[in-house]
């Protein structure tokens, strides 16, 4: 997170910051930007003494730019803090929060990485800040003002709270720019739905406006998916262009990323837990980074972030567990804190996909589901808080059962590490599991959806993956099989309960109608794969390639068939691994990556 390496030929103000300089003159770029005296590049100032006088300037700058930013405050949300049409994006003034809330060394040993766990303790001008960059005392382009109605002449623009009662409420709306706009449905038609490529809600279920809503009022989000869209679209729609575009577009994204991570640093210094709409930001910037992650091939950080995310998950799970929707964990402005229907919304799409990753990357992590122990109240039951198979395809119960699997997977690894293992509990849980997913299989529909019309391999334009459904259910449910008995009997690829599980979904996956529904396929394909014998390695391989999987392609499924290749390699030779993490964990350790499977 550091916002560049230390200048020796820089300004002094640049210096004394640990900030990269662009060194124009007689005053740099950075210092106008961020509204302060830039004190040139003359002979040393007396108070760069690295001492007492060097640490009450650095505390007077840090003052300077804060009281900089609370000015800019309702410009702050209309700036993007890279600039999705600059080659070189600007230095944002939020960007100074990072080394007022950062300790110094924290940012220089781990530059890409972010404490997103949650600690207290901060002032009333961090929550000014704060406020500024969620877009909660700012607008994205300009302040929302009420208009006079009700016959009156006076339609000029009254604040909203001396508005009548009987007055017309009409919105001016949020002024974007054309490229901006052009972006934004690019996000919002291809890459929304290259990252979650089951969701497809009705409108009579709320559709997608609540994305659009949120994506909105929280600048940081907003620019770091425009960025993510500007990216995708050199590399998807445009490969062939120069090396040097698709480098531009890679740095804004970098910078917005970067700016999305400040945010959230300032977010963790605040007192208490916040408000419900600060949370809710807070949550979804942390999925936006892990989504991100599962972009860039799915093995940088997201254990990080997804511990970061648990914090504010526990604080929502109680609410949609609760059959009033309410809370008094957050501060509020209104009575009780009810959810409003887009809210409520935002909130199930955001702890199914924090519920899904937990599930899915027990094989990646070797440890039991953050939200384990209330699975069944949360997926559970005629009518659950949330649908999976709405999100991901998978059916709840089948999620449930994986989830168990992941929690006797760790059982025994500890308990034969205590020389506790009991055989006979291992076994009964076991079959009790087992016995579960035949269930769960046998409930399958057989009628399967025709084929789809798919705009091209990489936009799910206006069709989605969600009419096959069934076949991402099926698929889970024979991996989901294949894992438990992995972690019963070991990965013995040859054993004849393994290889009938594994047979049945080769049949399956030669059957999908549409290739790109491999796409919604990670995890069976990694699990199942990975037991593969070697005549059958070749068509996972090929499945993958033909669903477009390649280097370039964003997503983890590059780093997926590595991960099937060195299962292969190993079983081939016959070389052994620690039985530590898990089967799959241990393989990806070996690699030194872990793989996000969404």
């Amino acid at each position: 997170m550091a916002g560049g390496s230390r200048s020796r030929s820089g300004c002094w103000t640049c210096r004394l910051r640990r900030k990269k300089c662009d060194e124009r003159r007689p005053g740099c770029e950075t210092c106008e930007k961020l509204g302060i005296s830039c004190h040139g590049y003359g002979s040393r100032p007396e108070w760069m003494d690295s001492g007492e006088g060097e640490k009450a300037k650095s505390a007077e700058v840090r003052r300077d730019i804060k009281n900089s930013t609370r000015r800019d405050a309702g410009s702050v949300a209309s700036q993007s803090a890279a600039s999705i049409h600059e080659p070189s994006p600007r230095v944002s003034p939020t960007e100074e929060a990072e080394t007022h809330h950062v300790p110094r060394h924290q940012a220089q040993e781990n530059p890409q990485e972010i404490n997103t766990t949650l600690p207290t303790g901060a002032n009333n001008s961090d929550r000014q800040l704060l406020n500024s960059m969620l877009g909660l005392n700012v607008d994205l382009a300009g302040t929302f003002g009420t208009y006079r109605g009700s016959g009156s002449k006076d339609l000029g623009r009254t604040p909203a709270s001396e508005a009548s009662s009987g007055d017309i409420d009409q919105r001016q709306a949020p002024v974007i720019k054309e490229r901006d706009a052009s972006l934004l449905m690019y996000y919002l038609d291809c890459v929304f739905p290259m990252q979650f490529k089951m969701y497809n809600p009705a409108p009579s279920e709320g559709g997608r406006g609540w994305l659009l809503s949120l994506l909105l009022r929280t600048p940081p989000l907003y620019y770091m998916s425009l960025a993510l869209a500007a990216h995708c679209m050199e590399v998807l729609e445009n490969p062939n262009v120069s090396d040097e575009s698709k480098g531009i577009t890679s740095a804004q994204l970098g910078a917005a990323l970067q700016n999305l991570q400040q945010y959230i640093t300032v977010f963790n210094e605040q007192p208490g837990p916040g408000s419900l709409e600060e949370n809710i930001k807070v949550l979804v910037c942390i999925m936006q980074m892990v989504g991100f992650v599962g972009f860039a091939g799915g093995t940088e950080n997201w254990q990080v972030h997804m511990r970061g995310a648990s914090t504010v998950v526990d604080r929502f799970t109680d609410i949609i567990c609760s059959s009033n929707s309410r809370s008094h964990l957050f501060e509020t402005t209104r009575g009780g804190n009810v959810l409003s229907a887009e809210e409520l919304i935002t909130v199930k799409f955001l702890v199914s996909i924090y519920t899904w990753m937990d599930l899915a990357n027990c094989v990646s992590s070797g440890s039991s589901p953050h939200l384990a122990n209330i699975h069944d109240r949360l997926l559970g039951g005629e009518d659950p808080p949330i649908r999976l198979d709405k999100v991901m395809g998978c059916d709840n119960a089948v999620m449930i059962l994986i989830g168990k699997i992941g929690t006797l997977d760790a059982w025994k690894r500890h308990s034969q590490a205590a020389g506790k293992l009991s055989l006979i509990e291992l076994v009964t849980r076991a079959t009790s599991l087992e016995k579960g997913l035949m269930l769960a299989l046998n409930r399958i529909p057989k009628g399967r959806p025709p084929s789809a019309d798919f705009r091209s391999l990489y936009g799910l334009s206006r069709a989605t993956l969600s009419v096959y459904s069934d076949y991402v259910t099926e698929a889970y449910t024979l991996s989901a099989l294949t894992y438990l008995h992995v972690v019963v009997s070991g990965p013995q690829a040859e054993l004849p309960e393994i290889r009938a599980n594994v047979c049945k979904s080769v049949e399956l996956f030669q059957q999908l109608p549409e290739p790109i529904i491999a796409r919604a396929l990670y995890w069976p394909i990694l699990v199942t794969g990975s037991m593969a014998l070697p005549a059958e390695e070749a068509l996972f391989k090929q499945m993958l390639s033909d669903s477009g999987v390649k280097p370039i392609f964003v997503g983890p499924g590059w780093n997926i068939i590595k991960v099937l290749e060195e299962c292969w390699r190993r079983r081939r030779t016959k070389d052994p691994l620690p039985v530590e993490e898990g089967y799959w964990a241990d393989i990806m350790s070996s690699l030194d990556m872990k793989v996000i499977l969404l």
